[in-house]
């Protein structure tokens, strides 16, 4: 958006120039990782690998991975205290990833992407791909 350019069809998500530009408070964000070790490494653990996913909602910061993280942000803006522990926020905000999840693994089969796989990419973009590491030969 800020550059002018039209994303390609596949992208998901919705634009935050809004929110940058100060015309529309910050919405609900969530983004999500898939974590793969490196090939051929033996030290890598079966949780290590997965999608580790994170909501921002409020001024709440929840990180759902191999365990669970939660922040208060106007608190906390570099993540240092996490509260999961401490706050019963961490139920309700697990809750509502668990719902974001579902409809994004939902809309993921209604598009015919799975899970992060690469269909509708042209073959220039799939090189690129992988030669920078992000796909697989």
């Amino acid at each position: 958006d800020l550059l002018g350019i039209e994303p390609p069809a596949q992208f998901q998500g919705s634009s935050l120039l809004p929110v940058i530009e100060g015309k529309e408070d910050r919405p609900l964000v969530y983004g999500e990782k898939v974590v793969r070790p490196p090939s051929g490494d033996e030290k890598a653990e079966e949780g290590d690998r997965g999608i580790r996913a994170a909501l921002i909602v409020d001024d709440w910061k929840v990180i759902a991975a191999k365990s669970q993280e939660l922040y208060y942000l106007p608190d906390d803006q570099g993540e240092q205290s996490d509260l999961a522990s401490e706050s019963s926020e961490l139920g309700r905000l697990l809750r509502l990833l668990a719902e974001v999840n579902r409809r994004n693994a939902a809309l993921r089969m209604e598009l015919g992407t799975g899970q992060g796989d690469s269909q509708g990419l042209d073959e220039e973009t799939l090189e690129e791909l992988k030669a920078l590491g992000y796909l697989g030969n």
